[in-house]
């Protein structure tokens, strides 16, 4: 083989081998070019997951914010209802403090006796104690006129020092019904309450 030929045949292996060259370097930056595409997508998926995830988290944040500050609303409201009643029934426990400032007290008395009265059965005798006003509106007529009406026998017994109205006790002083207009008052206040309310806010409640 002459040198001519030789210098042929490298120039062909020469050629062979860039040609190889070039080949793997296209495939290396095809695949490259693959995993770069692949990667991208990926993050851009994570990205819009991570997005979505930050807005439904935010949502819920503000949808509990929003339920707290319902609650703390309806809280508020209820706080300044009772207060609101508890100054009623206040006002109203003072005025009952107060009987000659009642009207038409002295014919609510009789009543207030025969209801306390109606939950002591069983005797025959009544005592009734009474504050020191209601004591000066129970004369004689008005206990036997009580005593006949009840059929049981009435007597005034020691004056209250707390409360207006009239305590009833059996005669040997075992059974007992304070019907004072303060304790009155209570036992009536939680079925008052809803109508009270509704009188203060117009009905509306």
């Amino acid at each position: 083989m002459n040198t001519r030929d030789l210098d042929t045949l490298r120039e062909a292996v020469k050629a062979e081998a860039e040609r190889d060259r070039q080949h793997v370097l296209a495939a290396a930056k095809a695949e490259a070019q693959g995993i770069l595409d692949t990667a991208r997508a990926e993050a851009e998926a994570e990205a819009e997951r991570l997005v979505n995830a930050a807005k439904q988290q935010a949502a819920e944040l503000k949808q509990q914010a929003m339920g707290a500050a319902q609650l703390e609303a309806r809280a508020l409201l209820t706080r300044k209802r009772e207060a609101l009643l508890d100054e009623v029934f206040a006002r109203a426990a003072e005025k009952l403090s107060h009987p000659e400032a009642i009207d038409d007290y002295p014919n609510l008395v009789p009543g207030l006796i025969a209801d306390a009265a109606a939950h002591i059965t069983g005797v025959d005798m009544l005592i009734v104690h009474a504050d020191a006003y209601t004591v000066g509106l129970l004369d004689k007529g008005v206990l036997n006129q009580l005593a006949a009406d009840l059929g049981v026998s009435l007597t005034l017994g020691e004056t209250l020092q707390d409360g207006v109205g009239v305590v009833v006790t059996s005669g040997d002083g075992r059974l007992r019904y304070d019907n004072t207009l303060g304790t009155r008052l209570e036992r009536m206040r939680p079925t008052l309450r809803p109508l009270v309310y509704r009188v203060l806010t117009g009905g509306t409640q």
